[in-house]
């Protein structure tokens, strides 16, 4: 498994830490940007043995659950392109490995393992 990001686009926030306006009742726009970065995922299921067929399912969990909250766009057979929002390096690198790990463990689940590149 291996994560290249590209790059980061700024995009506005939704978020707002201002009062609603008054009279109207929608929330002013809050002017801070949030970052994003796309990250090209290699993920590549295989089963534990010959014995277990729990492959193609996992990797339609892992695709549904968990990479689908990013903006998941399929690239190739293995590959995925995923847009990832965070605040700062350590926020992004917590989100990634955060990711990671419920990948693994989702494909753990079904018996099967993440293959890892050299």
């Amino acid at each position: 498994m291996s994560v290249t990001a590209h790059y980061s686009v700024d995009l506005p926030s939704l978020k707002s830490e201002i009062p609603l306006n008054e009279g109207c009742g929608i929330p002013a726009l809050n002017h801070q940007t949030e970052k994003t970065t796309t990250v090209i995922l290699w993920l590549c299921v295989e089963n534990n043995s010959s014995f277990v067929r729990g492959k193609k399912r996992s990797l339609e969990n892992i695709e549904r659950y968990y990479l689908s909250n990013y903006s998941m766009k399929k690239l190739g057979d293995c590959r995925y392109e995923l847009i990832i929002p965070y605040e700062d390096d350590a926020d992004l690198d917590e989100t990634i490995y955060r990711l990671l790990g419920e990948i693994e463990g989702a494909a753990d689940l079904r018996h099967c393992f993440i293959g890892k590149t050299a």
